[in-house]
């Protein structure tokens, strides 16, 4: 039975041997690319999509289709990532994060415009954060937990509360980031 079950897997995800599925619950889009060293954990629901090596898709967490990850990527338990949605290297998206891509949802809208968000490298998004439909957060920029981002996020900002104002930049990053490479 152990063997079935790791054919099945194995046909699940041919493009990575060392991508695992930490759950035969976990369903994962079978057009779907997951970098090298990608886990993806019990009850996911992953679309087609593609992401780079070594992310961590928690339990719970469901990824649009057409939505592109970098590496390093990090979503915890509960995150909902709407279709096309862009995260850059090493970001990090707290536990039951949700992010929108609808201004006004609604049944059968012929008008339905879709404005998925885009996220920079080396971002973090705070625990329980809601992103409105087409806010973009700068490179390493911060969101504090529970926070409403209704607008762009600036680089090396940190912003918090509802709506989510900048209460600071983060300082050195820029030097560390440039020495570093």
């Amino acid at each position: 039975m152990l063997e079935e079950l790791e054919e099945a897997l194995k046909q699940r995800v041919t493009h990575s041997y060392s991508t695992i599925i930490k759950e035969r619950t976990a369903h994962v889009d079978p057009r779907a690319h997951l970098g090298d060293g990608t886990h993806v954990w019990n009850n996911a629901n992953i679309g087609e999509i593609e992401t780079g090596p070594n992310c961590v898709i928690g339990s719970n967490v469901y990824i649009g289709k057409g939505s592109r990850l970098g590496k390093n990527v990090h979503i915890q338990h509960g995150a909902f990532l709407p279709n096309n949605t862009r995260v850059g290297d090493d970001v990090f998206i707290g536990p039951n994060v949700t992010m929108t891509d609808d201004k006004y949802p609604q049944v059968n809208n012929e008008d339905y415009n879709a404005q998925p968000p885009w996220l920079g490298d080396n971002c973090s998004v705070g625990a329980g954060s809601v992103l409105l439909p087409g806010v973009r957060i700068g490179r390493s920029a911060c969101i504090g937990a529970g926070s409403v981002v209704t607008r762009d996020v600036k680089p090396y900002a940190t912003v918090a509360g509802n709506p989510a104002k900048e209460m600071r930049k983060r300082k050195g990053l820029e030097a560390k980031e440039t020495f570093n490479g």
